[in-house]
């Protein structure tokens, strides 16, 4: 029995490893894998970095709103600075840009209609600068 089970475990000759095609097949196929899977895991990565800048546009632009607000803003329209609104406490820091469309946020321009305020943020493209990304209402009444 236990010369009969060494004779099964050995291997002939030309049987004790992967041959060339063999090694050339897998790596084929990995080839494959990967060509199918780094796009897709690309694309996730920069949609999300996109939605953080989103986020941050949303953050600059309500406290542009804080900020007309505690000022009572009066004049037609008023433009301020995202580090004025650090430096006046209405954001702790100043967001960084996360995806490569945004080359950094710029300035905020409140706007006083009746008694409405419109709140554009502006910030630095890539290619063309102050572009306007995100807008916003908010009635004082």
């Amino acid at each position: 029995m236990e010369v009969l089970s060494r004779k099964l475990l050995r291997l002939p000759r030309n049987q004790k490893g992967l041959t060339l095609i063999e090694l050339l097949a897998v790596l084929i196929i990995l080839g494959i894998i990967l060509a199918i899977a780094v796009p897709s895991v690309t694309g996730v990565i920069n949609r999300s970095k996109l939605q953080a800048d989103i986020g941050s546009l949303n953050l600059i632009k309500d406290a542009g709103l804080r900020y007309a607000l505690a000022n009572d803003l009066t004049a037609s329209s008023t433009t301020v600075t995202v580090q004025q609104l650090v430096a006046d406490g209405f954001l702790n820091a100043v967001p960084q840009s996360q995806s490569k469309k945004v080359a950094q946020f710029g300035s905020v321009v409140i706007t006083l209609s009746g008694n409405t305020y419109t709140v554009k943020v502006y910030v630095e493209d890539t290619g063309t600068p102050n572009t306007e990304i995100t807008e916003a209402t908010f009635s004082s009444t």
